[in-house]
């Protein structure tokens, strides 16, 4: 009898009610009405550094959350009236299910429509773009064209490199008020960007001082025209999250005087010494 009584009260019990998620892809619009207290849940499987914009349109009371796979909230939009249609731009730290929970808190029903855009992966979007130098270093353009004939140990230029020292200046023009800059970085870990952080930056954006890769080789550079005799502290920062707010790894001050041997011997910084500090 006892047991009897058991089991029919187990059977009983309330249970919470579970929230059916739906599986949606980049590149989907959802638009869907909701009544008041429901709750829609939309799960999305991201990679690591997967990039794309949202939008949600409603019109009426609604809760958004984006949340992340472990449950915590990337992006809210709660206490909404009327209609609008906000937009945002997300970046996956993680790979695995994301979720978009939509719910309605008033005591109308309201509608909504989610938009998700195209996912560009982190591969994509870091991607270097192709690059034709506005002032083109003749010692770059002679390593470029040997690496692309196939000649990609690049060990004898790093080495010419480590013996005059960083960064490489030629001469530009015929009246000696400018020279050419190169900066160099040698990569030896996964790298996605370098950037070069100066007291000369103001002149252009900052993408101006992106370096570029010349292709199937460890060999990142950028040449700047500057006139002779500047001076200049620089840093290079690889793998820089765009904001130039990043550790530098490398601090050089260089003086660039009229006779650009000189000042290429003052001025020996090594960039595969400068490595083993990264």
């Amino acid at each position: 009898m006892k047991i009897g009584l058991l089991i029919f009260c187990f059977l009983f019990l309330p249970t919470q009610e579970a929230i059916a998620q739906e599986r949606v892809s980049p590149n989907q619009t959802v638009a869907r009405k909701i009544e008041p207290g429901k709750t829609d849940v939309f799960s999305i499987s991201l990679n690591d550094g997967d990039y794309f914009n949202v939008s949600i349109g409603y019109k009426g009371k609604i809760n958004f959350f984006l949340l992340n796979p472990n449950g915590t909230i990337a992006r809210r939009l709660v206490g909404t009236s009327d209609e609008g249609i906000p937009s945002f731009p997300f970046a996956a730290e993680g790979a695995g299910s994301y979720s978009f929970k939509i719910e309605n808190p008033g005591d109308q029903s309201a509608t909504y429509e989610l938009a998700i855009g195209e996912a560009i992966a982190l591969n994509e979007r870091l991607k270097p773009q192709p690059w034709s130098d506005p002032y083109p270093s003749k010692r770059i353009q002679t390593l470029r064209n040997q690496i692309g004939a196939g000649q990609t140990i690049t060990e004898s230029f790093w080495k010419q490199v480590a013996a005059e020292g960083t960064p490489l200046a030629e001469p530009y023009g015929s009246d000696g008020k400018y020279q050419l800059v190169t900066f160099l970085w040698r990569s030896a870990h996964d790298t996605r960007n370098v950037f070069v952080r100066g007291s000369f930056l103001g002149v252009g954006p900052p993408a101006d001082y992106a370096m570029h890769q010349i292709p199937n080789s460890d060999v990142w550079y950028l040449t700047l025209k500057l006139p002779s005799g500047a001076r200049f502290t620089y840093q290079l920062s690889p793998n820089d999250p765009l904001t130039f707010a990043a550790v530098a790894v490398i601090l050089g001050s260089v003086t660039l005087a009229a006779c650009y041997i000189p000042s290429r011997r003052a001025t020996r910084v090594d960039p595969m010494v400068a490595l083993r500090y990264e």
